[in-house]
């Protein structure tokens, strides 16, 4: 036996969670990520270190944010065989829009960079399946009622949308409101771990935090914060792979006292032009209290 020492290191990504650390063991399965059968050897809070006694043989250790995500916010290490100690570190990485998974620190093996690679693309395809699912509900819903004004609430957050939306749950995400048109995914940041992180000035302003969004997800330099009276937002447009169909994601950003908050909206991109103007409309009853 030996001893298997992971230390999380602090990051505002992800601080408030328990990441869930895994052993590939194929005599005591507790849970099966990416097809390989684990052991769950323990829990890690945000800046925490601790020990685990493992075999000696070679093994993968997994560390997934909960078993819902388990497939695609994970990342692995393997520990070789032998009777040494293993030290290992790692922190959660900014990506909401793929659960802001834990990556291990200073790992180059091409399995695991096409693992995350793989990650990133299911995560986005169930984010895709979650709004064709909601187009779906909605579409047949209103083959029974018209649409009427709606106000949703969370917190210090509220949208009006309308009567055909309904709430759901997306790992990653603070609120999701889905309809056969479109779906809205609501994403709220604390200011004061951003820039304790490093990741933005004291003195950033709503531009900056929205350039912070792009950069972390890669949407490339092309991709820039726009603004539209008093709006401020960014839109990509993406194809999946899969059904080779197109989306436009357009995300608007504010701020309260303490939060930035991300209001993503999602449609297929022929009906871009259709619904739009009822999006810009959408994302002006956006009121933080």
């Amino acid at each position: 036996m030996r001893e298997l020492t992971i230390k999380r290191e602090k990051s505002f990504v992800g601080c408030l969670g328990k990441m869930k650390v895994y052993i590939e063991d194929y005599t005591a399965q507790d849970l099966v990520i990416n097809g390989i059968p684990c052991r769950k050897l323990g829990t890690l809070k945000n800046g925490e270190e601790k020990t685990f006694v493992v075999h000696e043989y070679q093994a993968r250790v997994y560390v997934i944010g909960d078993k819902l995500s388990k497939n695609f916010c994970n990342d692995f290490y393997t520990i070789p065989a032998g009777y040494e100690n293993i030290y290992l570190s790692g922190k959660n990485k900014y990506n909401p829009l793929t659960g802001n998974p834990f990556r291990f620190d200073g790992v180059a093996n091409e399995d695991v960079i096409q693992n995350r690679k793989k990650g990133s693309r299911i995560g986005i395809a169930i984010l895709v399946a979650s709004i064709v699912i909601g187009f779906c509900l909605g579409f047949f819903g209103s083959f029974f009622d018209t649409a009427n004004p709606k106000l949703f609430t969370y917190d210090e957050f509220s949208i009006t949308l309308t009567d055909e939306f309904t709430e759901g749950e997306y790992e990653g995400f603070t609120k999701v409101y889905e309809s056969w048109e479109c779906a809205v995914f609501v994403i709220e940041e604390d200011i004061t771990q951003l820039i304790d992180a490093g990741s933005l000035e004291a003195d950033a302003s709503l531009e900056d935090y929205c350039q912070l969004v792009i950069d972390v997800n890669g949407l490339g330099e092309e991709i820039k914060p726009e603004t539209y009276e008093d709006l401020i937002y960014y839109s990509y447009n993406w194809t999946n792979p899969e059904s080779n169909k197109n989306y436009t994601y357009t995300s608007f950003v504010y701020e309260s006292e303490e939060s930035f908050w991300i209001v993503q909206f999602a449609y297929p991109e022929e009906d871009a032009a259709e619904i739009e103007p009822t999006v810009i409309e959408w994302a002006k009853s956006v009121t933080l209290f």
